[in-house]
């Protein structure tokens, strides 16, 4: 009667508070310096992702407008920032809906990263499209956000047509971008 219906999966993006790159060495420092970079749009519990040497980092104080104090995050093994080190900084407190189709999919996967900080969506196949959900770090071994991921979309193609239209998907780690890789 409905025909075969696209289902989704709603996904909290974290929205980028700001991007920069560290002014000094502030490794073994448990920091971050970026001349007068902090002034505003950075908050406690932001999360840092230092994507030049793949570290992440939470947020646990501004020290300045040039300097952040911070903790490393999930299996992150970071001590601070080093010197002309690419970032960036997501919020904590604001995000955008992305809808992600649940047919289709063939796998669900965490990616072989030393932050386990990915998660694979194969769909059709080897082939097939891919997509990677990035999420802040977590322990080593965790699949938390693979298990949830993948409760949703099945949660979200059982329900008949007309009673949804997508799944919300509340994980417990902060999803840091969604992008077809």
């Amino acid at each position: 009667m409905y025909g075969s219906m696209q289902k989704y999966i709603e996904v909290d993006v974290q929205d980028v508070a700001l991007t920069g790159q560290s002014t000094s060495d502030e490794t073994g420092n448990d920091k971050v310096t970026d001349t007068g970079a902090f002034a505003s749009g950075v908050a406690v519990g932001d999360i840092l992702h230092d994507t030049t040497d793949d570290q992440m980092y939470t947020v646990t104080a501004i020290d300045s407008a040039n300097t952040l104090s911070l903790s490393a995050l999930g299996a992150s093994t970071g001590t601070g920032v080093g010197n002309s080190k690419d970032f960036i900084i997501y919020s904590n407190t604001s995000s955008s809906k992305q809808l992600i189709a649940g047919d289709g999919v063939a796998l669900v996967e965490n990616v072989n990263d030393s932050l386990n900080s990915e998660v694979d969506i194969q769909y059709c196949g080897v082939n097939g499209i891919k997509i990677r959900i990035q999420h802040a770090s977590a322990v080593a071994g965790n699949e938390d956000m693979r298990d949830g991921f993948q409760d949703s979309m099945e949660a979200a193609l059982i329900q008949a047509w007309p009673l949804v239209k997508y799944s919300s998907w509340l994980p417990s780690s902060k999803i840091l971008g969604v992008a077809v890789v």
